[in-house]
């Protein structure tokens, strides 16, 4: 009687070390969803935040904005005259945000996984999300600016 080695596993053996595997990495992926989810919801927050302050500021300007445009001002220049003013203020927050988050990173640096807390490919990608996220925001109501009716802004007056 010999007895024959198969050299394949079991598929009970597969299928137990399949979840033993699942379950040593079940805790990162948690807290990696929840980094996610936080995540998701802080550009949320900048986009409606950029979103709410420019068409608020559009919707304070809307004489000056109209005078403009009696002047001769060409409605894709008064969109991207207050995308600019804007994004200098989004520039600045987010300058401040990443000197405040390069300080806490060791706060967090336990919870990365193969990622060193200071990558500045992650620091890169976390910008650009962010101005993209903002340029869209301003964009949406600084678009309302560049359709301005100068009739209509200088009978209101």
């Amino acid at each position: 009687m010999f007895l024959v080695r198969s050299s394949r596993p079991s598929p009970a053996l597969a299928e137990a070390l399949e979840e033993a595997i699942a379950g040593s990495v079940r805790v990162q992926r948690f807290r990696m969803a929840l980094s996610v989810l936080a995540s998701g919801a802080g550009l949320l927050l900048v986009g409606v935040g950029v979103w709410g302050l420019v068409a608020m500021a559009v919707a304070g300007r809307r004489r000056e904005l109209g005078i403009r445009a009696t002047l001769g001002a060409v409605p894709h220049a008064l969109s991207r005259m207050v995308v600019a003013e804007h994004l200098r203020s989004v520039g600045v927050g987010a300058l401040a945000g990443l000197l405040a988050s390069w300080w806490t990173t060791r706060l967090v640096s336990k919870f990365l996984y193969r990622i060193d807390a200071h990558d500045p490919c992650v620091w890169s990608a976390a910008k650009i999300m962010l101005l993209l996220v903002a340029t869209l925001a301003a964009w949406l109501p600084a678009r309302q600016a560049g359709r301005v009716d100068p009739v209509q802004v200088l009978r209101a007056e």
